[in-house]
């Protein structure tokens, strides 16, 4: 759908629609933003929780333990953006690669999830 086609279905202009959309988007992105630094926060005390429990049988020499340290430590290097960032494909659902969607396309899967998150807020 277009955004005038949005705009229709909602009883807004297609300016409305886009500014709709725009604002959720807006307001996901900002509360993902806000707890991503606490549960981040969680997991790595978790992780150390972890990595405490195994370290005497590390110091024993024991190499499954130590293996499990060593997946520990990345898990922290991956939370800690220590690692060099991995190119990952946006896809859709289905597995479709987004990148290679027409503009018609990415217009239509936005207007849905205009309406979709529209009955999701009004609930």
């Amino acid at each position: 759908m277009s955004y005038s086609e949005i705009g229709t279905a909602l009883g807004v202009t297609p300016a409305a629609a886009y500014q709709m959309l725009m604002r959720v988007l807006e307001a996901y992105d900002r509360d993902i933003k806000e707890e991503v630094p606490r549960v981040r926060q969680i997991e790595l005390q978790r992780l150390d929780y972890y990595l405490d429990c195994l370290q005497k049988k590390i110091k024993a020499g024991d190499v499954a333990a130590i293996g499990k340290a060593i997946t520990i430590g990345e898990r922290r290097a991956k939370l800690l953006g220590l690692d060099a960032p991995t190119k990952v494909a946006a896809t859709d659902t289905d597995g479709n690669d987004l990148d290679k969607m027409s503009e018609e396309e990415l217009q239509k899967r936005a207007a849905q999830l205009i309406i979709n998150l529209g009955v999701v807020i009004e609930k």
